[in-house]
């Protein structure tokens, strides 16, 4: 029969497992938000709120005080790809190639500022600020539900259920095995602790 003593090892390496893989799922690899995001950062010496579309940092629209700019951002083979509508119709295009910047043949930043509006560098700058914070803040998608619904339910199982849970790890592979009482406890404490991790990774995904 196992020993109390190993029994507690690969308890602690069981449950360093579920833990690790807890903060693994935790990490936000998907990083578009679930719904509607909007951000306000500062560009030119003026508020800007970026407000991206849902399910996607691609795009969206910016509100400023001298009107409303609608935008497409997006990453392809030769660079990133920045598109802004201005209130007036005007359509500025931004495509960074190897580290250098293609614009409209017909651009003028002065042009642009002189009727009140912000150059298309900045909203540029913009959006990648507001991208980039939006994706800092909280985590939009945090751990399944299902990693929850699953941490739940072995804990629940090695904490009402102690003894089968040896079983199902130790006890088919001996004949006439019986679980020690500090084995049973371990598996009672291994539920505790699952258990809290569900929880935890519950709250955690709303």
């Amino acid at each position: 029969m196992t020993s109390g003593k190993t029994v507690f090892r690969r308890i602690l390496i069981l449950s360093a497992a579920m833990l690790f893989l807890l903060l693994l799922t935790s990490c936000n690899s998907n990083r578009a938000p679930a719904g509607s995001c909007s951000v306000t950062v500062e560009a030119d010496g003026q508020p800007l709120t970026v407000i991206f579309d849902e399910h996607t940092f691609s795009s969206g629209k910016m509100k400023t005080a001298n009107g409303e700019y609608t935008f497409q951002y997006e990453a392809q083979s030769n660079g990133i790809s920045f598109t802004v509508t201005y209130p007036d119709g005007y359509v500025y295009s931004q495509t960074e190639i190897n580290g250098g910047i293609a614009t409209p043949y017909d651009y003028d930043a002065n042009e642009r500022k002189a009727k009140g509006y912000m150059d298309g560098f900045s909203l540029a700058w913009a959006v990648d600020t507001a991208a980039d914070q939006a994706q800092g803040n909280g985590n939009r998608n945090g751990p399944s539900p299902l990693l929850a619904v699953l941490l739940l339910g072995c804990g629940a199982w090695n904490l009402f259920a102690p003894r089968a849970a040896w079983w199902l790890a130790w006890g088919w592979r001996y004949k006439n095995a019986e679980p020690s009482d500090p084995a049973l406890m371990l598996y009672r404490i291994l539920g505790i602790v699952l258990l809290l991790a569900g929880i935890l990774c519950l709250a955690a995904s709303f």
